[in-house]
């Protein structure tokens, strides 16, 4: 649920509304670990993760 938006917001929020660009890249940050949330709630319960996968992907960012 994520998508594209996070190459678009952070310059966005700096060119159109004048925000620092480091106060940018937080809030979408931010505001992305809550669609991020949603958006795995909402697959969950359509029961279309495999958590299976999801547990060997996840070995990949967990640093060493």
């Amino acid at each position: 649920m994520v998508g594209i938006g996070g190459i678009l917001l952070s310059p966005l929020l700096t060119y159109f509304l004048g925000i620092d660009l480091h106060l940018a890249m937080a809030v979408s940050s931010w505001s992305f670990l809550f669609t991020g949330i949603v958006g795995t709630i909402t697959y969950n319960r359509k029961r279309t993760i495999s958590w299976y996968m999801v547990c060997w992907l996840s070995l990949g960012i967990v640093p060493v």
